[in-house]
């Protein structure tokens, strides 16, 4: 097996025994070599539910993953908890012209249907 095989397969072992999802070859494949990380930051990505392309403009900008959750759980700590920053979310979301359905509507709580319309 060749240098360049044998340290691919590394990697893929060390990513696959690190993240939760995202284990498909083809998205190994972006993490590594597309984005360049190491499999235990392309795990914490894919922890996080991100996707490769979902990550790069973040990782681009030298944010790691770790630096993304801290702050991603601080906006949701100053919304007033998970549900509440769903909610905002939502309803800036219907501000900015996404048709957002009925059901949604009634599922936030204390979301009565024609909530922010």
């Amino acid at each position: 097996m060749s240098e360049k095989i044998a340290a691919a397969w590394a990697w893929k072992k060390a990513y696959i025994a690190t993240a939760s999802r995202f284990t498909e070859p083809y998205l190994v494949g972006q993490w590594r070599d597309d984005l360049g990380l190491t499999p235990e930051e392309a795990a914490a990505w894919a922890n996080l539910g991100f996707l490769p392309e979902e990550a790069a403009p973040m990782i681009r900008q030298a944010i790691t993953a770790t630096s993304y959750a801290e702050a991603y759980d601080a906006e949701v700590a100053a919304a007033g908890g998970p549900e509440e920053h769903l909610r905002q979310r939502i309803v800036e979301l219907f501000a900015g012209g996404v048709d957002v359905a009925p059901g949604v509507w009634r599922s936030l709580p204390g979301g009565e249907e024609g909530v922010g319309r």
